[in-house]
């Protein structure tokens, strides 16, 4: 259940108030994501939990770019609480 934790910590940490609709879409990605292990938890499923590693290994290469400077949109970074 960690990567759940890792996930609910990010969903968490969004700012909807400066996030836009950047921030509306991870938080429909993260909850997606929760159900997914959930329902993997559940059925004993290994392939919904590869989907989810899939997707969080996209996600963490596209914010990589992003800090790299790779994605070009200042507007596209993600807001966290705090920052």
């Amino acid at each position: 259940l960690k990567a759940g934790e890792m996930i609910a910590e990010l969903r968490a940490s969004l700012d909807h108030q400066h996030g836009g609709a950047i921030a509306k879409q991870l938080d429909a990605l993260y909850s997606f994501m929760l159900r997914e292990l959930l329902a993997a938890n559940r059925k004993q499923d290994a392939r919904k939990i590869d989907g989810v590693i899939r997707m969080a290994s996209e996600l963490r290469d596209a914010f990589a770019q992003v800090v790299a400077g790779g994605a070009g949109a200042a507007g596209a970074t993600p807001v966290a609480r705090g920052a």
